[in-house]
């Protein structure tokens, strides 16, 4: 099991700028010689010493997914707190067998099971139906809704992606002495299949993007900014961007292939090529799904602005050639000279 705990304070901010009475007149035209940049430093720097206040920023969480009110500066506490937890476990095996004087054998397995990330407090939050609930308004009309989920949410049997049970890796090797040459030559090759854990922060796009909403207030009013109004109602109408995680997601698969040779220059002395592949499958790769048309220019879902989807279609491969020459500790000596491609 892996968890952290984030905390972050919601404290009120007010942002010296362009009040209800904002500075005038210092421009180029009124002061020659007056650059651009200097007069909007002026600006900036009587708005500080009058302490005009041109915008506002604070903001409203809870903290359990039973809580019904707001936690703010007027009612409490500001900081919000996160308990992320991940349950993964792990079975292994792995032996040599000397098959021969000359021959070695590497086999193991590996099994491992991945679960999803919740938040001990049911805080965890995703599209309701999944990604594909994104399109209920252009195919019934309805809106989308977000859902907490997970252990310790009101929907505790949903969760954000199925945990990933079927994570097999076997691993072989082998090493062989050709006894044929004089000197000693090994060669070596392998084989193993492993599995990358998602990282929370690739899940944390979607539980942030459907857990909050960000609002402008300019020239707000005192003590209270929202001037009687839900602050609600100083959300954006306009079509909003989001990141979503596909409901598919697993853990990447690599394979990795090796071989390798060993050759004995001197008694204290040998020579070492590896040549390593690697091929990962399924990596979480985010996309825009959400492409403007390039003749109309209007989106396919233009009740969304951008939709940034994390998506298993990455695929990447690594390869590699390790030289090593090695001189062995003699004559109170040792060297050891290395190369990759």
């Amino acid at each position: 099991m892996c968890s952290s705990d984030l905390t972050s304070e919601q404290v009120p901010t007010a942002i010296f700028g362009d009040g209800n009475f904002p500075v005038r007149n210092i421009t180029t035209t009124n002061f020659p010689g007056l650059n651009s940049n200097d007069a909007a430093n002026a600006v900036r720097l009587l708005n500080d010493l009058s302490a005009s206040v041109g915008g506002f920023t604070t903001g409203r969480v809870i903290n359990d997914s039973t809580q019904k009110d707001w936690n703010d500066f007027v009612t409490g506490d500001l900081r919000r707190w996160r308990h992320l937890t991940q349950e993964d476990w792990s079975l292994f095996f792995k032996d040599s067998w000397n098959t021969t004087q000359n021959l070695t054998l590497n086999i193991g397995l590996r099994y491992d099971k991945f679960g999803v990330l919740f938040d001990q407090k049911g805080l965890i939050a995703r599209a309701k139906g999944g990604e594909k609930s994104l399109y209920n308004y252009m195919t019934n009309g309805t809106l989308t809704q977000s859902l907490l989920v997970g252990k310790g949410s009101p929907n505790p049997n949903e969760l954000f992606w199925p945990n990933d049970w079927n994570n097999i890796g076997p691993s072989v090797g082998f090493s062989y002495k050709v006894p044929q040459f004089g000197k000693t030559t090994v060669i070596r090759g392998g084989y193993g299949l492993v599995f990358n854990n998602i990282t929370n922060a690739t899940q944390g796009t979607e539980i942030t993007a459907l857990k909050q909403n960000s609002i402008v207030i300019n020239n707000p009013t005192y003590p209270d900014p929202y001037g009687g109004r839900d602050p609600a109602s100083f959300v954006s109408t306009a079509p909003p961007n989001i990141n979503i995680l596909n409901n598919k997601l697993v853990n990447s698969p690599v394979h990795t292939y090796s071989v390798g040779y060993s050759q004995q220059l001197f008694a204290d002395t040998a020579i070492n090529l590896d040549g390593v592949y690697q091929k990962g499958t399924d990596w979480p790769t985010t996309e825009n799904i959400n492409t403007r048309d390039q003749r109309t220019l209007v989106r396919p879902l233009p009740e969304w602005g951008q939709i940034v989807s994390t998506d298993p279609i990455g695929e990447w491969t690594y390869k590699a050639l390790l030289v090593r020459m090695e001189k062995r500790l003699s004559d109170r000596k040792s060297t050891r000279l290395n190369s990759s491609h």
